[in-house]
């Protein structure tokens, strides 16, 4: 085929300078086939109209949505209060805040001119009561709120890499400019698949059969837990973590998909060898190689998600994740069950 000169481009190639003002809007805006959407989705969640051009904006993942919203509002010397245990913000313990609790968080938020960063990434998977979003509780708190979304952590695909913000225009607005420069712009065609997957989503019932199917997960594990120790599982209404327990205890958590252990009665044996890097970290990341060494079943040290000050809280405590085939669970749960001979 021969090569065609520029002035033989066909009609249907509009010339890319006269382009320019629709591309800046795409790369401020996101695609209006997935901001248009997400607007349909969210206002009646909100009870308002949610403007899909400058109350939305688009992020390559979650991550990048709430490294934007620090780089518009944090400067050298600010401070910002984080929620312990937390990692990435984003919650490891699957902790859903009631009514009332988000009601405390706004009113200190207008009390004091705070914004307050919501990360909401885990909305489709709570087991209990509604879920409420602060935003949605009054105008006065959603003035002063920006929430963070993921399609990846919505439909347990991790790595999609799309993310979306909400909030009242004068914040998104800075959080966009944020991300011109972090992120310069978010893949187009993953915008419409993500659009189309949440339309899906809503038709065929997705949330709920993946909720089933997670609270399902969570308790294949706890099972496994019982059967370790008859643990005393720790509910977020009455108790919380302690660094002196060492009752083979777990978190059940109201939302997310993974579960906390306090794996403190697991006994090392005297002599057992680690690799050198591990005995400069708290004793988590130890006990963490351990159960993957013996067991063969690999969790995360919980210690990543607290501050150097509070690690003695963290270092009996082991995260599962159980967003996996049912079969492999089982097979985990197999595995684990081989811990008894170091209880």
């Amino acid at each position: 085929m021969p090569l065609r000169r520029m002035n033989d481009a066909p009609a249907a190639c509009p010339d890319p300078h006269e382009r320019a003002p629709q591309k800046r809007k795409l790369l401020d805006d996101g695609l209006p086939r997935f901001t248009s959407t997400l607007a349909k989705i969210y206002s009646p969640l909100l009870g308002r109209d949610l403007d899909a051009n400058s109350e939305i904006s688009v992020h390559s993942g979650g991550t990048e949505a709430i490294l934007s919203i620090l780089t518009a509002f944090v400067d050298r010397g600010d401070e910002v209060v984080v929620f312990e245990p937390g990692f990435d913000l984003h919650n490891p313990l699957g902790k859903v805040f009631t009514a009332n609790e988000l009601a405390t968080i706004g009113d200190i938020a207008i009390k004091h001119n705070l914004i307050v960063l919501s990360d909401e990434v885990y909305e489709h998977l709570t087991y209990g009561p509604e879920f409420i979003r602060l935003a949605s509780l009054s105008p006065a708190y959603a003035a002063q709120t920006i929430t963070v979304h993921s399609i990846g952590k919505a439909f347990n695909a991790t790595g999609w890499r799309i993310g979306y913000a909400t909030g009242p225009p004068d914040l998104i607005r800075r959080v966009k400019n944020a991300h011109i420069i972090l992120s310069f712009t978010t893949a187009g065609p993953a915008q419409a698949a993500a659009a189309a997957s949440l339309e899906e989503a809503q038709r065929n019932g997705f949330w709920d059969t993946n909720r089933a199917k997670m609270a399902k997960n969570i308790e294949i594990v706890c099972q496994v837990f019982e059967e370790l120790g008859l643990p005393k599982p720790l509910f977020f209404e009455k108790e919380r973590l302690t660094a002196g327990a060492v009752e083979l205890q777990y978190v059940k958590p109201m939302g997310a998909h993974y579960l906390m252990l306090n794996a403190g009665k697991i006994k090392v044996p005297k002599g057992y060898t680690f690799p050198a890097a591990l005995y400069k970290k708290t004793r988590d990341w130890r006990l963490s190689w351990f159960v993957l060494m013996e067991v063969g079943v690999a969790t995360i040290p919980s210690s990543a998600s607290f501050n150097n000050t509070s690690s003695a809280v963290s270092e009996n405590y082991l995260r599962f994740v159980v967003g996996k085939p049912e079969a492999e669970l089982r097979e985990a749960g197999r595995r684990l069950l081989g811990l008894k001979q170091f209880l």
